[in-house]
């Protein structure tokens, strides 16, 4: 924490001016990385109209994505540590699963809401922890690998690899 005051130019004091605690602080910085983050997965949906699930899935478990933790989705950034933080962060964390949630269930057939809830809670679950997981992986090949596969069985779930019915 004094690092990132010191880098923001402030004293150690002048923190709780602006912020009444640590937690405040990262809902904040929660909150903001996720906006930007569905604008730009709103945006890549809306360059895909025929396939915006494939056009995201591309996009999300890319190696872009994968070397840009800072930029990319705040969940798979932040999610292995906001299950050890207090009930605020993980609030913050559980409004952006939402958020996501909610966007992939909408591009999916309208037909049926139980299995299109289920298959968007799938399809949320292989991407995060897809690209958690390619980030963890030292060896460049494989953590390719890993993106590779899960888009391809993400992409196509009615091909028998992805979620079943």
């Amino acid at each position: 924490m004094a690092d990132l005051v010191r880098e923001a130019g402030l004293r150690p004091g002048d923190f709780y001016q602006h912020f009444s605690s640590k937690d405040e602080l990262k809902v904040l910085a929660v909150a903001s990385a996720a906006e930007h983050a569905l604008a730009h997965w709103q945006a890549i949906i809306a360059q895909h109209p025929a396939q915006p699930l494939a056009g995201w899935l591309d996009a999300y478990l890319s190696l872009e994505h994968r070397d840009d933790p800072g930029s990319g989705c705040p969940l798979a950034a932040l999610a292995g540590d906001a299950a050890h933080e207090r009930a605020a962060v993980k609030g913050a964390m559980g409004a952006v699963a939402r958020l996501l949630f909610a966007q992939l269930a909408a591009l999916g057939p309208a037909a049926d809401e139980r299995l299109q809830r289920r298959r968007a809670a799938a399809t949320l679950a292989g991407m995060v922890g897809a690209l958690m997981l390619s980030r963890a992986i030292p060896d460049d090949e494989f953590s390719a690998e890993v993106l590779h596969a899960v888009r391809e069985s993400l992409t196509d779930p009615g091909s028998g690899r992805g979620v079943p019915p």
